[in-house]
């Protein structure tokens, strides 16, 4: 799943992809419209991969969603670094390997963490609904999602900048200035 998620999202990181707005309009289409079970037996029966073990891998080998995020993440990196690289004498393989594959570390083993996660959860329940699940029919109801949405915002902003902040300050008042 990583590593067919991230050639996908490199390469679509690239602004001289020619179509690349076409490919990713594509996917975003086959993520949210997907074609379900039964079209999905279709194709596996047809591919003759019934009693094989890629009628279980291939499925799962690709996810739309962890590539548009490592895609994300693709183009934050700046480009000079890479090209800080070439001028030192590296070819762009070298420098993708060296410099580009280590600052996406954080991403890779997010990626490899929900596909395990998601993994395990789907053998784990056959068939029924999975807390995530549940929580999901919640969070995502028309009439709830924006009230929860600022009851998490409220949360976070009381947290950080009434405790820590005021930890912060006391503290910084009592070391710099004294009393």
């Amino acid at each position: 799943n990583v590593v067919m998620t991230m050639m996908a999202a490199f390469a679509l990181s690239k602004k001289t992809l020619p179509g690349r707005r076409w490919i990713m309009l594509f996917l975003l289409f086959t993520m949210y419209f997907n074609g379900g079970l039964i079209p999905t037996y279709l194709l596996i029966s047809n591919l003759n991969m019934l009693d094989a073990v890629w009628a279980v891998l291939l499925p799962g080998a690709f996810s739309v969603w962890n590539m548009i995020i490592a895609r994300t993440y693709y183009m934050g990196i700046p480009r000079d670094l890479q090209e800080a690289a070439e001028i030192d004498g590296a070819t762009s393989l070298k420098a993708h390997w060296y410099i580009t594959l280590p600052l996406l570390k954080p991403i890779m083993l997010y990626i490899m963490i929900t596909s395990i996660i998601g993994g395990c959860l789907r053998r784990a329940n056959k068939g029924e609904l999975t807390t995530s699940d549940k929580i999901d029919r919640v969070v995502t109801n028309r009439w709830l999602a924006l009230p929860i949405f600022a009851l998490i915002m409220w949360g976070v902003y009381t947290l950080s900048i009434g405790t820590i902040g005021n930890w912060t300050v006391g503290f910084m008042n009592d070391t710099l200035f004294g009393e």
